[in-house]
C-alpha cells in the first residue's frame, strides 16, 4: 500500500537541544548595543545588558495557575556556576 502525503502535511521536528553554558562563555559575554540572552537550558538564561550588567532569569510555569512567569536572580559580578545550577534544580522541583 502506498501512503499519500497531502501538500499541507508537515513532518514534526525535534525540540532544539541547548547545551549548558560554561564559565568561560559567561565571563566572555560582553556588552552590546542591545540586550541579548545566553540560554542555559531548562528555563535558565543569562541576560547581558548594554551597560555590561549580567542577570540570571529563570522562566517557569506556576504549579497552580499554569501561567509562565520569570524570576530574576541577583545581579552577578562573579559567576558561580554550581550555585545557579542548584537554584535551577530547586525551582524545577517545587
Amino acid at each position: 500500500m502506498r501512503k499519500i502525503l497531502l501538500p499541507f502535511y508537515e513532518i514534526p521536528t525535534m525540540a532544539k537541544i541547548i547545551k549548558q553554558l560554561t564559565i568561560a562563555q559567561v565571563n566572555n559575554a560582553k556588552a552590546a548595543e542591545k540586550i541579548y540572552y545566553l540560554f542555559d537550558g531548562e528555563g535558565l538564561k543569562l541576560v547581558v545588558k548594554p551597560n555590561g550588567v549580567k542577570t540570571w532569569v529563570f522562566n517557569y510555569k506556576r504549579p497552580y495557575t499554569l501561567k509562565r512567569t520569570e524570576k530574576l536572580s541577583a545581579l552577578i559580578q562573579r559567576y558561580r556556576l554550581k550555585m545557579h545550577v542548584k537554584k535551577r534544580l530547586n525551582f524545577a522541583n517545587f
